[in-house]
């Protein structure tokens, strides 16, 4: 955990369904770490991915694709589409919009 979150910056935008707030590098760390403590094992499948910079060069964004899979520690299994945006400045990530299709 610890070494992923050297890739964001001091304070996040998080966009993500019933969550739009701005967050301390430390408070999503521990958003983080809670969600990942209900899980036995998480899988995900890479689809794509793209990176845009404006024509300005002020602004820096990934899009990443992903099918993600997952057993909770009571054994339920399930998956979800995702499309995360990543906006970046100085090669931290200080934006997070994310997509979500539950699987059926």
């Amino acid at each position: 955990m610890d070494e992923t979150m050297k890739y964001f910056a001091d304070s996040v935008k998080v966009q993500f369904d019933a969550l739009d707030k701005k967050m301390s590098n430390d408070s999503l760390k521990a958003m983080f770490a809670s969600g990942w403590n209900e899980y036995k094992s998480v899988k995900v499948k890479m689809e794509d991915f793209e990176s845009v910079v404006s024509t300005d060069k002020k602004e820096e964004w990934v899009t990443l694709w992903y099918t993600q899979y997952w057993e909770t520690k009571k054994g339920v299994k399930d998956s979800v589409d995702i499309i995360n945006d990543l906006q970046l400045k100085n090669g931290k990530i200080m934006r997070i919009d994310e997509y979500t299709r539950k699987l059926h």
